[in-house]
């Protein structure tokens, strides 16, 4: 029951950053922000991808808006990171 009250409320942010978005710049948009934390901690993005058990290359189009990541490859890139999945999705404020 609290699993799916802690979905639904992710459900419910990602809606809103959606709508805040627009235009179908999601996948942009939430690639600068993993490119943002990213360089917060002077990270490459090899180093992430391996902390995320990702591969480069598909963690580097994420980054450019070309890949559509999976609910659970955004867990492991919001793990690694140390932040709630939802941070991914906006300033965190």
């Amino acid at each position: 029951m609290q699993l799916l009250l802690i979905v639904c409320r992710l459900i419910n942010i990602i809606s809103q950053t959606l709508l805040s978005i627009g235009n179908g710049d999601t996948s942009q948009a939430l690639g600068k922000r993993i490119r943002e934390l990213r360089s917060r901690k002077g990270w490459s993005q090899e180093f992430l991808a391996e902390e995320c058990g990702l591969h480069r290359t598909y963690l580097g189009g994420i980054e450019r808006g070309l890949r559509n990541p999976s609910l659970n490859n955004l867990a492991k890139i919001a793990r690694a990171f140390g932040v709630p999945l939802r941070e991914l999705f906006g300033d965190g404020e």
